[in-house]
């Protein structure tokens, strides 16, 4: 089995798990967190010429090959480009900025929609006529009719709230909800509305030891799940020259995986966190995410009828 978490929106990192399926010879793939979260605009100028905006930098595009390199530089680290005119971009700046407006948040989806949906289509055109299965999952960050554009692919398979088999002893199932943020993103919960959740996913289970777990927040204090303590204005806390750093996970997965002691869990959404540990008797894997920097952050996991046998991480 093959896992990669919090992709959000790189096409180079989707790309590269669609070949590591094949080159390590895979039965099951799983592949969660997938939308990017930034927008580059393309401005034309009344002149002719044109400037990308990225985040931190505006990037002069002199050539047909700038302007390649822009694009798969923004596809390849998530970001989505968009072609404006500088009337329009001052417009859009002039109601509030331009990730504020009405106008770009619908382009902004627009285009979420267009990769997410590129992505079921290739994973279909590469890898359909093979006999791996291959699931997608929602995390926090995503939007609701993500769902929708996976539900509708004849062959990836949305793993959220369900529970597949994925050969005749062992299933795999999980959800992308996740334990409350400070950014409230579209997925956040309560821990007692995640642990329902949960239930209802432990309910589909047939043997809890042949069970493989993937939620998109790590278990609470273990450690998959330290993040940077922040203030009440979202600033990083430091001392003594150090950052703070404080557990961020689910209470609910914790308790979940106490209980119920499946045969395996994987986790994501801290990116910085890459590592392994264990509740009782489940390993839990999060093999972190460097997404930003177009590097596949993956986890090889090895499975037969007597347990896990073993595990790698893979970057590339």
């Amino acid at each position: 089995m093959i896992f990669a978490s919090d992709v959000h929106g790189s096409d180079i990192c989707f790309r590269k798990l669609i070949t590591a399926c094949t080159m390590y010879k895979v039965d099951v793939a799983l592949v969660s967190e997938l939308t990017g979260k930034f927008i580059v605009p393309i401005v034309k100028h009344p002149d002719g010429t044109q400037e990308a905006i990225l985040p931190d930098t505006t990037a002069k595009i002199k050539s047909d090959a700038d302007l390649k390199k822009v694009e798969d530089n923004a596809k390849a680290v998530g970001m989505y480009t968009f072609y404006t005119t500088l009337e329009q971009y001052e417009s859009y700046k002039e109601k509030g900025g331009y990730k504020d407006t009405e106008e770009v948040n619908k382009i902004f989806h627009e285009k979420i929609r267009e990769r997410v949906t590129e992505w079921a289509k290739l994973a279909e055109e590469k890898l359909g006529n093979t006999n791996i299965k291959f699931f997608m999952m929602p995390g926090n960050d995503d939007y609701f009719y993500v769902d929708d554009i996976i539900n509708n692919s004849s062959y990836v398979k949305n793993l959220e709230g369900e529970v597949f088999d994925i050969d005749d002893t062992h299933q795999l199932g999980g959800t992308g909800y996740s334990n409350m943020t400070p950014w409230k993103c579209p997925r956040d919960i309560t821990e007692e509305e995640l642990a329902k959740k949960l239930e209802s996913i432990a309910s589909q289970v047939r043997d809890m030891k042949n069970f493989i777990l993937h939620t998109h927040p790590p278990p609470y204090d273990t450690k998959l799940d330290s993040a940077p303590q922040l203030d009440e204005n979202l600033k990083i806390v430091y001392k003594g020259g150090g950052t703070m750093l404080a557990p961020v996970g689910s209470k609910a997965v914790r308790t979940f995986i106490e209980k119920y002691q499946p045969l395996l869990g994987l986790h994501g959404h801290i990116h910085e966190c890459k590592g392994v540990d264990k509740i009782g008797k489940t390993p839990i894997i999060n093999p972190g995410s460097e997404y930003i920097t177009g590097t596949l952050s993956a986890l090889l996991v090895n499975i037969d009828e007597k347990g896990v046998k073993g595990h790698r991480f893979i970057m590339g």
